[in-house]
């Protein structure tokens, strides 16, 4: 083979093994990205439902405090737990079981009532690309939330002596009752409403960091995969260059030695060509036979 066919050749086989490690690069980092993408997933998943949990917490904290001081700042802080959750005013920095303590303390603002990126906590998981199952069950905790927001509201009505008049509204005047009011807030419906929406949340946790494990598990055999396979490459590309590199010795090695014969016979004082003779001999040959 001709050193300008192998160089051509051995150029073109390693842009090619070189085209693929980049193809494979790329696809090792695009896994990386998405698993990366999917922890923070993760993280917002485990944000949102504590903030179900707390939301809750909260909501039952306030609405028995207020029906033993009637403190209007925890009924307003009360709606304003059921307001974020619904996506009518925006989520504050920082939400988390500390936050209603700080503001009660004084030491950091209440929530901002603007509606500006507020999202409910069901367009939260549809942005988290949640499955219609999981959709479904955080459907079943909002309901629930729901319903003891209907006790928890029913039960502060109470301590301030009104009532429903069929419609969702308090506009009607009685008596004012906290000891019912008490009743409705430790009854042990409304303890097992609170117990309930805890383990439905947590079986939506354990639904979404399922499917998570599952997309990450296999984009990291993928990876795996693909690390094999540049490994593999790595392989022939050093196996490549070993053998160009002693097909190479072995031509210059005999092209020297070419030289080095004709060297020698120069110096023996012989200054004929022996291809030009053969040639000759040849041509003589084939006159005689004719």
């Amino acid at each position: 083979m001709k050193l300008r066919t192998f160089s051509i050749g051995f150029f073109l086989i390693l842009f090619s093994l070189a085209s693929i490690n980049l193809v494979l690069g790329h696809y090792l980092s695009e896994a990386e990205q998405t698993v990366e993408k999917i922890h923070e997933q993760i993280n917002e998943v485990d944000e949102d439902l504590e903030d179900i949990v707390l939301s809750s917490q909260w909501s039952t904290r306030f609405a028995r405090t207020y029906i033993v001081t009637r403190n209007a700042k925890r009924l307003y802080w009360y709606n304003q737990i059921s307001d974020i959750l619904d996506g009518k005013i925006a989520r504050p920095k920082n939400y988390n079981l500390e936050y209603w303590d700080m503001v009660a303390g004084g030491f950091i603002p209440e929530p901002d009532t603007t509606k500006s990126g507020a999202l409910s906590i069901e367009e939260r998981f549809r942005k988290l690309d949640a499955t219609a199952e999981e959709i479904e069950k955080l459907k079943a905790a909002k309901a629930l939330f729901d319903k003891m927001t209907v006790t928890e509201l029913t039960a502060m009505h109470t301590a301030n002596g009104e009532y429903d008049d069929g419609t969702g509204t308090f506009p009607r005047r009685g008596r004012v009752d906290p000891e019912t009011a008490k009743e409705l807030l430790f009854s042990d419906s409304y303890n097992k409403d609170n117990g309930d929406l805890s383990h439905i949340t947590a079986e939506l946790r354990e639904m979404i960091t399922s499917r998570f494990a599952k997309i990450i598990k296999n984009k990291q055999d993928f990876a795996s995969q693909l690390l094999a396979a540049n490994t593999y490459l790595a392989i022939i590309v050093f196996g490549l260059i070993l053998s160009s590199i002693l097909y190479l010795k072995y031509k210059f090695a005999a092209r020297a030695g070419n030289i080095m014969r004709v060297i020698n016979r120069i110096r023996a004082g012989d200054f004929d060509d022996r291809d030009r003779k053969s040639t000759r001999l040849n041509s003589s040959h084939t006159d005689i036979s004719r």
